[in-house]
């Protein structure tokens, strides 16, 4: 059985909008088969996301596979890809190119104030039950209201059974030269002491 769907969605302001439209077929197998239109895009105030994305396949009621599904707008993209099961661990990756920080902050206002290119990717497992987040980003003309801070370059991890978030970072200049390293770990539930390790270089 095939079914086609025509979506619009948008937020109370009207500052949001989404277009969805494709199809969705159910197997005598069990299996069901997600197409997204290429029509398909997402609408953030004055932004244009277009979407497009192979086929999404449904195994009965146990897992979900994602074999690429991305959101475009000029040269910034971010992929989601992987697969997820309610019975067993498996990775889920989001893939981000010339991610304008701007973006990102629409969405969450407490980092509106920082802006860069976001290269990198976050891996996300053990979605069926303590899940753990990995993370390797770049992100180039960084900057804080405006004022310059150079390139970041960091790596985390995030263990919800423990509650705790591992921070590798570095900032450098123009030069390539490091001028700040942050590494330790941040418990997110308070806990315990806070153990990180800041060296600040030099300053321009």
């Amino acid at each position: 059985e095939k079914m086609f769907f025509d979506i619009k969605g948008t937020d109370f302001l009207n500052r949001k909008q989404a277009y969805l439209s494709g199809s969705f077929n159910v197997a005598n197998n069990g299996q069901a088969f997600l197409d997204i239109s290429s029509s398909s895009k997402i609408k953030i105030l004055d932004s244009t996301w277009n979407i497009s994305a192979q086929r999404i396949v449904f195994y009965k009621d146990t897992l979900v596979s994602i074999p690429g599904l991305s959101f475009t707008k000029g040269n910034e993209k971010v992929q989601v890809e992987g697969e997820y099961s309610r019975n067993h661990s498996y990775p889920l990756r989001f893939i981000m190119e010339n991610l304008d920080l701007a973006t990102v902050g629409d969405f969450l206002p407490a980092i509106s104030h920082f802006g860069g290119s976001v290269n990198g990717q976050i891996v996300m497992s053990n979605l069926n039950a303590k899940p753990i987040m990995e993370s390797a980003l770049y992100i180039s003309n960084a900057s804080y209201n405006g004022d310059t801070l150079g390139t970041l370059s960091a790596q985390t991890n995030y263990d919800e059974s423990t509650s705790k978030v591992s921070i590798d970072a570095g900032m450098f200049n123009g030069k390539g030269d490091e001028i700040a390293k942050a590494t330790g770990a941040v418990n997110i539930d308070q806990s315990h002491a806070l153990a990180l390790n800041v060296n600040l270089n030099q300053t321009e």
